[in-house]
């Protein structure tokens, strides 16, 4: 009898041992299951996409600030003012003394016959053929430095002109309209053709015209012509 008990209690226990052992791993499970939040960390979540960095759709059209920057950075600056003032030329325009034709032209450093003085001598300016009494007219807008009646060069009115030129011009009539420190435009009338010069008495009348430049003569042709 007691035999057959301890058989029986034998048994038994192995089940009851078996049983604990499940349900201690069962409760186990549950415990540490049921304590884990299911939420996503925030360190997990995705990051917000930056506004600047988002693509725009296929298709879509540029927005105005982006389009707006492009042509910020291609777009041609202006030219300033003075910079402008830069490409044009301060060599001045000028026009022509008399109307006529050049009778006798400059010769620099070469002799030239005059028949007044029935020598040779260098020729400082060019003599422009027209008849007495014509318009002497100024080539540029300048100040009258100097009206004086020479013994030689006869009634002479100076003009100091811009780009550091000085017109000379000679053999006029005694009756001038101007006056030492007078503004003069181009075109203005300063005297009129006269038989002043005695150096060149001989000749038909003409207005006598020499040019400098930077104080040493040149001939007047290159700035009016012939």
């Amino acid at each position: 009898m007691n035999r057959v008990k301890k058989s029986f209690l034998s048994g038994k226990g192995y089940y009851v041992v078996l049983f604990l052992c499940v349900l201690t791993v069962a409760v186990s499970g549950y415990v540490i299951f049921s304590g884990k939040d299911d939420r996503i960390p925030a360190s997990a979540e995705p990051a917000p996409e930056a506004e600047s960095e988002r693509s725009e759709p296929a298709g879509a059209a540029p927005s105005t600030e982006k389009t707006a920057r492009e042509e910020e950075k291609t777009s041609v600056p202006a030219k300033k003012p003075e910079e402008e003032t830069k490409e044009v030329s301060a060599e001045p325009s000028w026009r022509k003394p008399a109307e006529g034709e050049i009778a006798r032209s400059f010769s620099g450093d070469t002799l030239v016959y005059n028949p007044t003085l029935d020598d040779w001598r260098t020729h400082d300016g060019v003599d422009i053929a027209c008849a007495a009494g014509s318009e002497v007219r100024a080539i540029g807008k300048g100040v009258v430095t100097r009206v004086s009646e020479d013994g030689l060069a006869g009634v002479t009115v100076v003009i100091e002109h811009a780009g550091g030129y000085t017109a000379v011009y000679a053999n006029l009539d005694p009756a001038v309209p101007v006056k030492t420190g007078d503004d003069v435009e181009a075109g203005s009338v300063i005297g009129k053709v006269g038989d002043s010069m005695k150096t060149e008495a001989a000749d038909a009348p003409h207005l006598h015209f020499e040019v400098l430049k930077s104080g040493k003569r040149i001939d007047p042709a290159i700035l009016i012509g012939g």
